[in-house]
């Protein structure tokens, strides 16, 4: 028997984390996660991952709902993660909207399905989740599930890089035709902290000509002087 920490209502602090496993990409954004320093809520899990406890009853608001499937998930319990986001998601809660759709996305305790995973995303996204605006944004560019659409790649994606979500700047690239765009969003990324953009920065601008490069360097000055 173990034990699982979930987070009180009224102390809950968000913050998102990036998450990566065996079948999970890295660039995968699980929302809502807890900085371990609130007051808890210990329920007694048994073996077969199923509370012990009568603290059920008091896991009824979605943030909470949601930092429990976090908990689960965490221990690579899916299905009991997969409960406890659906039961958030379907109240709304768009971290635990975005958490359900990597679920589906990935096929972790359940059959992959795109169709949900996009469903799911889609209803993070538009209320200004950004790892589901950076997922949905990737799913478009590479087709997954669904017809390619550069277009509908693009606008997720710079939802997300509004929000400065570290991986959305070299996406952006990816679907960027070589020149000063795509050296912009690369620049962006490596200034944002994405390390692994270096390499790709380099090889773009060894492409470019200096009018490219200076251009490129006017456009991200200007992104930066917008946006910060």
């Amino acid at each position: 028997m173990r034990s699982l920490k979930a987070l009180t209502t009224f102390s809950l602090c968000l913050i998102t984390v990036s998450f990566s496993g065996a079948n999970v990409a890295n660039s995968c954004g699980w929302g809502g996660e807890s900085d371990g320093d609130d007051e808890i809520i210990m329920l007694e899990i048994g073996a077969d991952g199923e509370p012990l406890t009568d603290n059920l009853s008091m896991i009824t608001s979605p943030k909470l709902q949601n930092e429990t499937g976090n908990q689960f998930r965490e221990d690579a319990n899916y299905e009991q993660a997969l409960i406890w986001y659906k039961k958030a998601a379907e109240q709304g809660n768009k971290e635990a909207q975005n958490n359900l759709a990597g679920l589906y996305e990935f096929g972790l305790g359940l059959p992959q399905d795109f169709t949900k995973a996009i469903h799911w995303y889609r209803l993070a996204a538009t209320t200004g989740e950004p790892h589901a605006q950076h997922s949905l944004g990737v799913i478009y560019a590479e087709g997954k599930g669904v017809e390619k659409n550069v277009g509908m790649a693009h606008l997720w994606l710079v939802k997300a890089a509004d929000q400065k979500h570290l991986k959305a700047f070299a996406d952006m690239a990816k679907i960027m035709e070589q020149g000063p765009e795509k050296l912009k969003w690369l620049m962006l990324a490596v200034h944002h902290g994405d390390s692994d953009a270096n390499p790709a920065l380099k090889a773009a601008r060894a492409q470019c000509t200096k009018d490219d490069i200076n251009k490129s360097e006017e456009l991200f000055s200007q992104w930066l002087a917008d946006r910060g």
